[in-house]
């Protein structure tokens, strides 16, 4: 049934049709779920390691990749809890990523994911001696703090790594000091990218379906009534490419620089302080951000909901939690003020709701939710554009970012409060951070 049709019927139908909705998808999910169990990924790896082996010369093969280590060199394992999930080679001497002509690679190092066993298998009679000389193990360390693993994508808000399959190869390159040449080397992994996109895809529906039902008694104000038949003047739709120009700039000001990622904040505190300014000379009116009496406390509630249900259906349960007083409160609220809210006004105060009073309320969430994915696309375009061909890249540009933003749109529809997304983004920056998994 169409869900201009839901409005029609009474309030028990409502939530049993919206219920039976999530029951399918939920069925959908888990039968994928248990059939492919690593497509979701899994939190960041804890890597560890303790100590490194020297080997003489060894030459090995791995899936398709011929190895040759001519002059001996190092061995360093990288554990998992109590489980070895990679190794890093250095080799004695040569370059990085030499070949000879029988295709058998030489280089000044590798991280590789293999298991214990795979080295078993690899390893014959080569034997490993211990290196216990002073000072060894804050050399290893030193490298294996340079070492990229598995890489994240996602991270500045639910951090996900995706392990390789046991049939598919994982490795890249380092120099002699340990630094990762990228990109990293991975087998065909299309299904398991395009399966994983999906598995997100539903879980994005049910999240919506369940700000539906938290949201089933949301009549819009007569405020908003009036602001959406009103069409954006020029200076309104103006104010789009400075503004989304200003908002790249704050996304990738931390990446270029190496500062901390509160820094997006100049990005988006520059286009406020310019709305500000149009403001002030008469040029815009205010930005209705919904903290009025009648909609201030409206959507907390939906927010720590649909939190709880991102982080459990990506990361699941916690563990544990890092509590440290007041620095961690002092430490929400500041992310609350420059990421949270700063995106929030940009991306639904201003971008969402002049698209959405030039065309329509859901083209403009769609067209919001499309601007993000290509926002992260070009963040990753300048920061780190080797990540745009991993390939699981896709699914958080095509499907984890877009999909939040059309979540936190949704939102930002059902409440008309500015303040519940700006809540409900800053939970999904700031609990990863402090919840342990």
């Amino acid at each position: 049934m169409p869900l201009a049709k839901i409005g029609k019927l009474n309030y028990l139908v409502k939530v049993l049709l919206l219920l039976a909705a999530i029951f399918i998808l939920a069925l959908a999910v888990i039968l994928l779920v248990n059939s492919y169990p690593d497509a979701l990924g899994s939190p960041p790896p804890n890597y560890r390691v303790t100590k490194s082996y020297e080997f003489e010369p060894w030459s090995f093969l791995y899936h398709d990749l011929h190895l040759s280590f001519p002059q001996g060199g190092t061995i360093i394992p990288v554990y998992e809890q109590e489980r070895q999930e990679a190794v890093i080679i250095l080799s004695r001497e040569t370059g990085p990523g030499d070949n000879n002509p029988d295709g058998i690679v030489c280089p000044a190092g590798i991280f590789l994911m293999i298991n214990e066993d795979e080295l078993e298998r690899v390893k014959k009679d080569m034997i490993f001696i211990p290196v216990d000389e002073p000072g060894a193990f804050a050399t290893v360390n030193n490298i294996f703090k340079k070492q990229m693993g598995l890489p994240l994508i996602w991270s500045d808000k639910i951090p996900l790594a995706f392990p390789p399959a046991k049939s598919t190869p994982y490795y890249y390159f380092t120099d002699r000091q340990g630094n990762p040449i990228l990109p990293p080397v991975l087998g065909r992994v299309n299904g398991s990218v395009y399966l994983a996109g999906l598995i997100y895809i539903l879980f994005f529906l049910i999240t919506w379906l369940i700000i539906l039902i938290l949201s089933l008694d949301h009549r819009s104000s007569a405020r908003w009534k009036g602001k959406q038949e009103l069409l954006p003047d020029r200076w309104e739709l103006g104010l789009l490419l400075p503004a989304g120009v200003l908002a790249f700039g704050g996304e990738i000001l931390p990446g270029v620089t190496g500062l901390p990622e509160i820094l997006v904040f100049t990005g988006y505190g520059a286009t406020v302080l310019l709305l500000f300014i149009l403001f002030r000379v008469g040029k815009i009116g205010p930005l209705d951000l919904g903290i009025r009496p009648d909609t201030f406390n409206r959507g907390y509630f939906i927010a720590v909901m649909a939190a709880i249900m991102l982080l459990t259906i990506v990361l699941k349960l916690p563990r544990g939690i890092r509590w440290s007083g007041w620095p961690t409160v002092a430490a929400f609220i500041t992310t609350f003020f420059c990421l949270g809210l700063s995106r929030e006004i940009i991306w639904r105060g201003l971008i969402q709701d002049t698209l959405g009073r030039q065309f329509s309320p859901l083209l403009g969430l769609l067209g919001t939710a499309l601007l993000a994915g290509l926002i992260r696309a070009g963040f990753y375009g300048v920061v780190t554009p080797w990540m745009l061909s991993y390939p699981f890249t896709f699914v958080e540009i095509a499907v984890l970012e877009t999909g939040l933003a059309a979540i936190l749109g949704f939102l930002y529809l059902r409440t008309e409060n500015i303040l519940s997304c700006a809540f409900l983004h800053t939970l999904v920056i700031f609990l990863p951070q402090i919840l342990v998994f």
